[in-house]
């Protein structure tokens, strides 16, 4: 996962070895992008990366390949997300505010107070966003 600040994912990166060709990933990049719901995935077998983008500029490739020294500018995936997800500069701040996420073990999961926000179970714990 790339992120823009904590809690703010704006890319998935999957990597294999340099066996495999190095779009072999785009694939299952592509399918935890849809889950998070970003615009940019980006598929590695060391030597270099392949990149998907869901919202092209008119004129720019859908998907490009790009050496490992050659990685786009946070900048530029920071301005997709925000094209994708429909946020307007002026709201940006909304977006990257701190939401104070913290673990749960199974235990305390069913003993928190129900007001403590949305559970998301991640493997065998559990994500609560205060």
């Amino acid at each position: 996962m790339l992120y823009w600040e904590p809690g703010v994912p704006v890319a998935v990166v999957e990597a294999k070895d340099n066996s495999q060709t190095v779009s072999h990933g785009l694939q299952q990049a592509l399918g935890y992008a849809e889950i998070l719901q970003v615009p940019s995935a980006f598929s590695s077998n060391g030597d270099a990366f392949t990149a998907h983008n869901k919202v092209p500029n008119p004129g720019d490739d859908m998907e490009t390949e790009f050496a490992l020294d050659a990685f786009l500018p946070p900048d530029l995936v920071w301005q997709r997300y925000k094209h994708y997800r429909g946020i307007a500069d002026q709201n940006e701040k909304l977006v990257i505010q701190s939401r104070g996420f913290r673990f749960l073990d199974w235990g305390e999961v069913s003993a928190a107070p129900p007001f403590i926000g949305h559970e998301v179970p991640i493997a065998k714990l559990t994500l609560v966003a205060c």
